[in-house]
């Protein structure tokens, strides 16, 4: 019988390998293209870099490496203040998705996206590549012989920019009217929510569309603490053999529940609403159903990464995932961000890579 078992079981993980050696697994953001309900705004694109002042400095970048939203945030704003320290602009294709969430561009020139490609490529001998994940621009010395410098990269620490430069990027990281507005109208609906568990909203049942009217109590106290939770479930960081060979992991049930518990026990006089947005939403779901009677819970489901991402970071206080997007969430959030500490692996190729000094920040928590 147990030979029978372990048969099975191996065959299980033989099954588990096959399918992850044949599966194409996508990256965050491949399948995001410009396709979004709100209106983005139309900035003068140059048909050439011929029309580009030649007394003035440039920076340009393959923004390609990655659509993750956190990556190409990092690489933007570190590329953006390395332009800043150097009197210089920043070129950028308006095919970046960036565009999506963001809209102040400043020291920005964009220029059709086939036209950068090919200036990419002509001068690829001339790029500051660096393959590092964590790459620190602050001693990089540009513009010695070119006008235009090619600098490429991931650059994922937070020493490209913070906290010297903090209030430039968050004034760079503005969202869009629509995109903002969505996610304050989500905190709206995780509070009526809340309110209605209370039994502070009515119905009119002689009401034809039902409107539920609040009946809030005076004295009732509407300051809630909204708690942002980012749980990363998918295929890429739980199947996908390279990136776990490599030292991606996603954090463990148990790590949700003692970082939202960790909140409880800090705010247990106030009124914590949690924020869960998820790339595995059932998954989000069925860990956190054994504290939903504990705890108010709002799924974040908008169906659009940057109204989700915006909604994390108008919250209180985070709880991020092992990425680059919620790490953004975090910092923008302003509050308290407690994180992982068990990523990356230990002994894995990213921890040898990844200096936790120079990417978590010193007054983020570890759990």
């Amino acid at each position: 019988m147990q030979d029978k078992l372990m048969d099975k079981d191996m065959e299980r993980e033989n099954a588990a390998k096959k399918i992850s050696k044949s599966l194409v697994f996508p990256r965050g953001g491949d399948e995001i293209i410009f396709d979004q309900p709100w209106e983005l705004p139309h900035p003068r694109i140059l048909k050439s870099f011929q029309e580009l002042d030649a007394n003035k400095r440039y920076i340009v970048s393959n923004f390609s490496y990655s659509p993750g939203l956190g990556n190409l945030m990092f690489q933007y704003v570190s590329l953006r203040v390395l332009a800043e320290k150097n009197n210089a602009y920043l070129i950028l294709s308006p095919s970046c998705l960036l565009r999506r969430a963001f809209e102040y561009f400043s020291h920005v020139v964009f220029i059709e996206p086939a036209i950068v490609d090919q200036f990419l490529r002509k001068n690829s001998n001339r790029t500051y590549l660096f393959n590092e994940c964590c790459k620190d621009l602050n001693d990089l010395h540009l513009f010695t012989y070119h006008n235009i410098e090619i600098v490429n990269g991931y650059f994922q620490t937070f020493l490209n920019f913070h906290p010297d430069h903090e209030k430039l990027i968050k004034a760079e990281l503005k969202f869009l009217p629509e995109v903002r507005s969505s996610a304050e109208q989500i905190l709206e609906e995780a509070k009526f929510a809340r309110l209605r568990n209370e039994s502070y909203v009515e119905f009119d049942e002689n009401d034809e569309q039902n409107d539920a009217v609040l009946n809030i109590p005076t004295g009732i106290d509407e300051n809630y603490i909204f708690i942002g939770v980012h749980v990363r479930h998918g295929l890429d960081v739980t199947f996908h053999s390279r990136n776990l060979n490599h030292g991606h992991l996603a954090a463990p049930t148990d790590y949700y529940l003692r970082a939202i518990e960790y909140f409880r026990r800090k705010f247990s006089e106030k009124k914590l609403i949690v924020m869960v947005a998820s790339d595995a939403m059932s998954w989000a779901k069925n860990i956190l159903k054994r504290i939903q009677n504990e705890v108010s819970i709002f799924y974040i489901e908008s169906g659009y990464r940057e109204i989700d991402f915006a909604t994390l970071s108008l919250c209180n206080h985070t709880i991020i995932s092992t990425g680059t997007y919620s790490w953004w969430a975090g910092y923008l959030s302003g509050g308290e961000v407690v994180y992982y500490k068990g990523w990356p692996k230990t002994g894995s190729t990213m921890a040898k890579m990844i200096d936790k000094d120079k990417y978590f920040l010193s007054n983020w928590i570890g759990l």
